[in-house]
């Protein structure tokens, strides 16, 4: 299995009133076509910032990518031209955003911005690029005759089924999924994390998925990386990190749920 993304001792840091926040320090890790990759640690580890800096999402002032490369499929993400990577952003590489009550336009219908996402990378008209958003909301389990709703006719989990049809209705090769179930309730939330699971399936997406919480990370992770304070602590296959916990922080996460 090659590995389709891979981070080389990055280091992030935000510059703040209160003086200079190390989000990340020297960080390394591999996603492997295909898998699943538990990306667990408390608020302020650094998870999201990561993420972020995938996506190419760092807002710089205050964030600030010190050193260190983000290789997709052998190309350093940090130092491509802008065009290119807006070009991957979305369409090989997309994320779903921890809260899908903000996540979303209000004043726009679910089905419009299923439909925006296709046509800004692909070549094709708004019926089909509607057509296609149709499709999508039924993939993920919504009827289609909602397809012109609006967000706030909709639940917290419907909301988020929503996100997840945006983020993968161009196929992407990356999913970076960031606390997806946080505010959802225990059924929903089992819901999501099934629909997750099923779509990989059936589309090879690799995923990273982040989270605090880890039952939900035995559930779906084939690796896990353990981070706290900015550092991978612990990196090792699922299984071995829920029998054999190697590092105090991780015995503390598992002692916890």
């Amino acid at each position: 299995m090659s590995d389709i993304l891979k981070i080389e001792d990055l280091v992030i840091q935000y510059d703040t009133d209160s003086g200079c926040v190390h989000a990340l320090n020297g960080l390394s890790l591999t996603l492997r076509e295909g898998e699943t990759l538990g990306l667990v640690g408390e608020t302020g580890a650094g998870k999201t910032t990561l993420a972020r800096s995938i996506m190419g999402l760092i807002q710089c002032p205050p964030g600030k990518i010190v050193s260190g490369k983000i290789l997709y499929r052998g190309e350093d993400l940090l130092t491509m031209k802008e065009k290119h990577r807006q070009s991957i952003r979305g369409k090989e590489i997309s994320m779903i955003f921890q809260d899908p009550m903000t996540s979303l336009n209000p004043v726009t219908t679910v089905g419009d911005q299923i439909a925006e996402a296709v046509m800004a990378h692909e070549k094709i008209g708004k019926k089909q690029a509607w057509e296609k958003a149709l499709e999508m909301l039924e993939t993920v389990g919504i009827s289609r005759e909602r397809a012109s709703d609006y967000p706030h006719q909709f639940s917290g989990g419907m909301k988020q089924r929503v996100i997840i049809a945006i983020a993968l209705v161009l196929n992407p090769k990356i999913l970076l999924a960031d606390e997806p179930t946080t505010a959802l309730d225990v059924t929903v939330q089992a819901q999501i994390l099934g629909l997750i699971r099923r779509l990989q399936k059936e589309t090879g997406t690799s995923v990273i998925f982040i989270s605090h919480d880890m039952g939900v990370i035995s559930q779906m992770a084939d690796r896990v990386a353990v981070m706290y304070a900015g550092q991978l602590v612990e990196y090792a296959d699922g299984e071995k990190i829920f029998t054999e916990p190697e590092h105090p922080y991780t015995q503390g996460l598992q002692a916890a749920i």
